[in-house]
């Protein structure tokens, strides 16, 4: 035994010195970053869901519970996502904690076809461990079971979400370590987690201000896919945004109160939303200036003439309108039409 035990300065200064030793090994230079081939990034869904973690969130009853169990459907058996979207087939671990067996035997029946049996790469577990007390073990005992491990969904967050806390730390940073564990899982293994979660009340212009929570919840994570409809309405919006993902917002379609259909990028299908809506405005014969079809409309003419005005120089250049002095009607010759459907609301 010393007889000149340290400190606990010493102590801690030796821990703190270790610990700088261990940090400078991880330094690498951008030449060697540079040089290195990293395998391409594994895509749970094309240009939308990539590997790492994910939240999904909406207001509750939205349907984000629908869309997060067709995913899980499609990607199990290698099928179609969105009624177009092609995804490679891999195993899936599907956490529906807000559901039981009964409920989720009849969502599957209502979204796969007639007499087709879901694939038993898709397992499913209406209970779960913490994230700090056993989740992550859980987890990565599934991946070493399973071949191809692509996809595990928790729904909902809240129900696995980790249990700490501390009087000095900030929300911030309580919500930021709390999902931690999860991103190191993720990027350790190559796999995509995707986080069901609710959506605040209060709305903002940022949709990443929109998710429950502290910044934290959003700085913590790869990225954000939210969804949006009006209460009673069949179509809404999905917005992607990510670290690996290019930023978009697609227009959805919710079919039979279950099916999540994607009808394209946000701002073409509102364009060809209101050249319809132009279309039944002036199927009457008349002619009507961008006042007067702002009016027709229920636009208010100062906030909404830009828009207005694009589309209809869109659709002059396509042969929909004709133009007399600054008054605009439908085009007398034969022309495509685009067809009524349920409108996204704007």
């Amino acid at each position: 035994m010393s007889d000149n035990p340290k400190s606990t300065d010493e102590i801690w200064q030796q821990r703190i010195s270790d610990a700088v030793i261990n940090a400078r090994k991880t330094e690498i230079s951008a030449a060697d970053i540079y040089g290195k081939e990293f395998p391409p990034i594994k895509w749970v869904i094309p240009d939308i869901l990539p590997e790492g973690v994910f939240w999904l969130a909406g207001s509750p009853k939205i349907g984000k519970s629908w869309l997060a169990l067709s995913i899980s459907l499609a990607v199990a058996s290698g099928g179609l996502v969105f009624g177009d979207r092609e995804v490679e087939p891999g195993d899936v671990l599907h956490f529906a904690l807000e559901d039981n067996q009964r409920r989720l035997q009849s969502r599957m029946k209502m979204l796969l076809p007639e007499g087709q049996a879901p694939s038993d790469r898709l397992r499913f577990n209406t209970e779960a461990l913490r994230a700090d007390y056993g989740l992550i073990d859980y987890m990565g005992e599934w991946m070493g079971d399973v071949i191809t491990p692509r996809l595990i969904v928790v729904d909902t967050y809240l129900k696995i979400q980790s249990g700490i806390d501390s009087p000095s730390a900030s929300q911030y940073q309580i919500d930021y370590e709390r999902l931690a564990p999860l991103v190191k899982f993720a990027n350790a293994n190559s796999i995509t987690l995707l986080l069901v979660h609710h959506l605040r009340k209060t709305e903002s212009d940022d949709a990443l201000n929109m998710v429950s929570g502290s910044v934290g919840m959003t700085a913590a994570v790869d990225g954000v896919l939210t969804l949006t409809r009006e209460r009673g309405q069949d179509a809404g919006y999905f917005f992607v945004t990510g670290r690996d993902v290019p930023e978009e917002k697609y227009a959805m379609t919710l079919q039979d109160g279950c099916d999540w259909r994607l009808e394209g990028k946000a701002e073409e299908y509102a364009l060809n939303e209101n050249q319809r809506n132009i279309q039944d405005v002036l199927r009457d014969g008349s002619s009507k200036s961008l006042k007067e079809l702002c009016d027709a409309l229920d636009l208010e003419y100062g906030k909404n003439k830009g828009n207005v005005r694009r589309t209809v120089l869109k659709m002059l250049d396509d042969g929909l309108l004709d133009r007399q002095g600054s008054r605009y009607r439908l085009h007398r010759a034969e022309h495509r039409e685009y067809p009524a459907s349920n409108s996204v609301t704007h």
